[in-house]
């Protein structure tokens, strides 16, 4: 196309703009017609971005019917905080942050997002809405009464729930603290932090999270993946499940049920054992410290060693290695004897008492006096 065609082009789109101005019908009440200056403005909002930003904060308070016992939680935030008090409503905080073109779109925008509260069946959901326009950052803050139960559905921001009477987390992710629950908490976390402490009883799942665990008062059970468990102070029977995961107990003396663990590669530490414990574990090193004489049974697949440290007071060892692995004792404890690739010990410690079975295919079992330091069972009798 020549500069003669191109002109004439132009110059009928020009023509063509001037011809709809002119005949165009008016636009209708409340619509916008086409004009230079709106055109302009989009082009300018295009090019300047929305550069203005406010924060608004905005209090509310929900009164609850009386057979409503549980907040249900579902909401995209920054941050969640749910506080459980001796109340009868619910009081909530929103701060929200917002971006507009000017100050003034930015401060509509930040007041057009809210809480929307539905009630009805004995629940009270929580949601919020955000306007399409710019972009807002929202932190939640809610204090509820203590009676509620409390479940939160999808969140990923940071999450502290306090003083609830039971907490279910379904498939939530990041930051999370949860504490002082008089009934249980349960559910599903991924990638991230969870810490709980100080609740009635715990049935938790998580993928890809370092578990943290403190004063648990009744039953545990925890299956986890990938990640860190460190736990303290629990009560009651503990069941844990758990692959590629590092696994750390401690101040187990006041545990009044069994305790079973099940691992798949990690590694498994537990201090202060003084209930009926079993280890089935693979690929895992296997650490035990005993407060007091109990039964134990650790069976470990894989080239990783189990250690043990008993109490001095009285106990039955039954030990076998196979596959090569060896079996080391404190000097003058045992005899062990050797059959081809496996070995064995067998016998009463102090006078006896409960059984301690351990079984290791390929890897080695270490067994310590309480006062040993690590390296003691190097010189064990063979």
């Amino acid at each position: 196309m020549g500069k003669r065609e191109l002109l004439l082009v132009v110059g009928f789109i020009v023509v063509g703009a001037l011809v709809y101005q002119l005949t165009a019908p008016p636009a209708q009440a409340g619509g916008q017609s086409f004009s230079a200056s709106r055109v302009m403005e989009s082009l300018r909002r295009a090019v300047r971005g929305n550069r203005a930003t406010t924060e608004v904060t905005n209090q509310a308070t929900y009164p609850l019917a009386a057979g409503t016992d549980e907040l249900r939680v579902t909401l995209n935030a920054e941050s969640l905080t749910i506080t459980g008090e001796d109340r009868d409503d619910v009081a909530a905080e929103l701060r929200v942050w917002s971006n507009g073109y000017d100050d003034a779109e930015a401060q509509e925008l930040a007041k057009a997002t809210v809480l929307k509260p539905v009630e009805g069946a004995g629940s009270l959901s929580m949601g919020i809405f955000y306007p399409q326009a710019g972009r807002q950052r929202a932190n939640v803050t809610l204090k509820v009464p203590s009676r509620l139960r409390i479940q939160i559905a999808s969140y990923g921001g940071r999450l502290t729930i306090t003083g609830a009477t039971d907490v279910e987390l379904l498939n939530t992710r990041g930051e999370a603290e949860v504490k002082g629950i008089s009934g249980r908490v349960s559910g599903t976390h991924r990638n991230g932090e969870v810490k709980i402490e100080d609740v009635g009883s715990l049935k938790l799942t998580t993928r890809g999270t370092d578990v943290r665990v403190a004063n648990v008062h009744g039953a545990a059970t925890i299956q986890t993946q990938a990640g860190e468990l460190r736990g303290s102070a629990i009560d009651g029977p503990l069941d844990v499940d758990a692959n590629a995961t590092d696994i750390t107990f401690e101040q187990l003396e006041k545990a009044k049920g069994p305790i079973r663990v099940t691992a798949v590669a990690g590694s498994i530490t537990m201090r202060g054992v003084a209930s009926d414990v079993r280890i089935d574990s693979r690929n895992a090193e296997v650490e035990v410290v005993m407060d007091k004489a109990a039964p134990l049974a650790i069976y470990n697949e894989g080239n990783d060693p189990i250690t043990v440290t008993p109490p001095s007071t009285g106990y039955e060892l039954d030990l076998l290695a196979t596959t090569g692995g060896r079996i080391r004792l404190p000097d003058g404890v045992l005899e062990v004897k050797s059959d081809h690739s496996e070995e064995r010990a067998a016998g009463a410690v102090h006078g006896g008492g409960p059984t301690i079975t351990l079984r290791a295919n390929r890897g080695d079992i270490v067994v310590r006096t309480p006062d040993a330091p690590k390296h003691e069972g190097s010189g064990a009798q063979r």
